[in-house]
């Protein structure tokens, strides 16, 4: 009877938790459930752990700590590197051929001391993405020297290389000067290796970059040789995608649009002008890409502007690429009700954003110029195209001013002339007329400094006088009455508008 009365009464409760500050939460073991306050009666209560027991022993070891960060362990780092300095501690060299663009600049010799190009592998794979035979060396970018030293701390493992150039030493002495006195380095990247990238700079230039080892293994160099650093680990290049913008009304509608006008830099007469004016934008670069697709949020134009002086369309060229010379924008230069400008940046470069600006404005006049075959043909062409010119401006209001220019050598042109046999009765009055108009002050003479060292060619001149003065000035003319320039070369430089001179005041007028 004493038996089975004992048999039913409850389990006896659990003993005395420890004193409060030795006490131990039962959370902490994670291999653990939680303890109810009264357990069941087939369960048998986990005695707790004894108070002095250490806290690290406490914890239960059947999982492991889990890193509360997505950054490797720094440790893992550091024995990985190792180990990459210990399998690369041979001398390398490589025979390439160094490019800039799509130009071939020299040959080329990548040489790097013993432990100093650990990640040699990476590097010869990076040059079979960009030539499948891994014999070429391309740099498609640039960047500022004082933005390199951002990309190299302590935590990157980075390879130094010598560049010796073996053949073309003037082209190579070009590429390195225009580096060091821009103070850029030149990048050889892939976007199959998007976060690794081979910086080359010149030689002189080392010193000004920070956070570099003091051993690089290029204390010793020619001054005439370059210098390369390969960078793993770099941040991935941002992508911007408007795609994931809502647009909810018409305030938010303009947001993008905004946002671009602020990151252009478009002036404030730019930015107010998309209710009445058509935006149309040309180019490839990604500020190309952004502007269409913030010129496509817009909302439809509706009305056009009733101040004359507004345009009904503006043409947006980036200045990436040089599109303003790919174009044949006479039809649009005539348009009054049109506007021509240019926005972002040439090239890679560029530290900061130059501001949009009107390109080819109107009413600003233009430059005309010919050559001495045209002259020797037909003499009295000197004078058909300064009265013409007096035309435009003895009305500077409505056509601007207009000049006709010729470069500075245009005599050496005759005297080609004369040695490849021209009659020299021709070329004799074509200077008295040439003299005369000089004597009027109805020639103008220019100076390109490019011009220094090339042969006399019009087509350069008239193009360097575009590039000068393609912002102040709508029309770049060049006469040619009897074919001097050939088809395909009026093909290739489209931005020259070429007329006979009959057309000229009819043409531009």
């Amino acid at each position: 009877m004493t038996d089975l009365t004992a048999h039913r009464q409850p389990p006896p409760p659990p003993p005395p938790p420890p004193p409060p500050q030795q006490q131990q939460p039962q959370q902490s073991q994670p291999s653990q459930p939680l303890q109810q306050s009264q357990p069941q009666p087939h369960q048998r209560p986990t005695p707790p752990l004894p108070p002095h027991q250490p806290f690290h022993q406490q914890l239960s070891t059947s999982l492991p700590i889990k890193r509360q960060t997505s950054r490797p362990d720094p440790r893992l780092i550091a024995n990985e590197r190792k180990k990459l300095k210990l399998s690369n501690n041979e001398p390398c060299q490589l025979e390439v051929t160094l490019k800039k663009g799509n130009d071939q600049v020299c040959r080329v010799t990548l040489s790097g001391a013993a432990g100093k190009v650990p990640q040699l592998g990476r590097i010869k794979h990076l040059l079979k993405l960009q030539n499948p035979q891994g014999k070429e060396i391309t740099i498609n970018t640039f960047l500022p020297l004082k933005r390199l030293s951002d990309y190299l701390p302590a935590e990157r493992t980075l390879s130094f290389m010598s560049v010796a150039p073996t053949d073309q030493f003037i082209q190579a002495g070009k590429l390195r000067n225009f580096m060091s006195v821009n103070e850029i380095t030149g990048i050889v990247c892939h976007p199959d290796m998007p976060t690794e990238a081979l910086f080359i700079m010149a030689a002189k230039d080392v010193s000004k970059v920070s956070n570099l080892p003091a051993d690089t293994g290029f204390q010793h160099a020619r001054l005439d040789q370059l210098f390369a650093i390969f960078v793993d680990n770099l941040p991935p290049r941002p992508r911007v995608n408007f795609q994931d913008v809502d647009y909810v009304d018409d305030s938010d509608q303009l947001f993008t649009w905004r946002q671009m006008c602020r990151y252009l830099k478009f002036p404030a007469q730019l930015q107010h002008l998309y209710q009445t004016t058509s935006f149309l934008v040309y180019g490839h670069s990604e500020s190309s890409v952004m502007l269409n697709k913030a010129c496509m949020s817009l909302p439809p134009v509706t009305r056009k502007p009733t101040n004359p002086l507004v345009p009904h369309n503006i043409m947006m060229f980036d200045r990436f690429n040089n599109e303003l010379q790919h174009k044949n924008l006479l039809k649009h230069k005539r348009e009054p009700v049109t506007q021509i400008w240019e926005f972002g940046v040439p090239n890679f470069y560029y530290g900061d954003i130059e501001p949009a600006c009107e390109v080819f404005p109107q009413h600003s006049g233009g430059f005309i110029t010919t050559d001495a075959v045209n002259m020797v043909n037909n003499p009295h062409i000197i004078e058909s195209i300064c009265s013409q010119i007096k035309k435009f401006n003895d009305i500077p209001v409505a056509f601007g001013e207009w000049k006709f220019v010729l470069p500075h050598n245009f005599l050496q042109s005759f005297k080609q002339l004369l040695k490849d046999g021209h009659d020299s009765v021709a070329v004799q009055e074509a200077l008295i007329y040439l003299t005369i108009a000089l004597s009027n002050g109805d020639i103008e003479i220019m100076r390109t400094w490019p011009e220094e060292k090339q042969e006399p060619n019009c087509i350069v001149f008239i193009k360097h006088v575009l590039r000068e003065y393609y912002r102040k000035k709508q029309y770049f003319v060049y006469v040619d009455d009897v074919d001097a320039v050939s088809a395909h070369s009026k093909e290739t430089h489209v931005s020259i508008d070429f007329v006979t001179t009959d057309t000229i005041f009819k043409t531009f007028a």
